[in-house]
């Protein structure tokens, strides 16, 4: 019988482990999502909203696209910025606010800048 190679082996084990695998990561995510609320609160900071489905991260200092920008972009969201404030051992400058008040915030931030005459309508 022919010894199969490290990568074939591996493919072959993703493959029948599929939905474990899946599993395993949905549980990693959630646990680093925990983790995170645990640190920075489980309610909005602005109106006491406690919804886990809706509560956010929020950089304080309004500087969220441009520490994106420098972390990989758009696709460091969600659990791997979650992930990247738990391996900095949950640095400060950032809150939690629901999906909204982190909305409204935005549009006054942008609204702000505008007026201001830094961005064009």
């Amino acid at each position: 019988m022919e010894r199969m190679g490290k990568k074939e082996y591996q493919a072959r084990y993703r493959e029948k482990n599929r939905e474990r695998m899946r599993e395993y990561q949905r549980q990693v995510r959630l646990s680093v999502r925990k983790a995170v609320f645990d640190h920075y609160g489980r309610e909005c900071a602005r109106c006491g909203y406690d919804d886990e489905r809706a509560l956010q991260i929020d950089h304080i200092a309004d500087n969220g696209a441009e520490e994106r920008a420098s972390l990989g972009g758009k696709s460091f969201s969600g659990w791997r910025f979650y992930k990247h404030l738990v391996k900095l051992e949950y640095p400060s400058g950032y809150q939690t606010l629901c999906a909204n008040c982190n909305n409204i915030k935005q549009h006054m931030y942008l609204t702000e800048k505008r007026l201001s005459g830094i961005i064009e309508a």
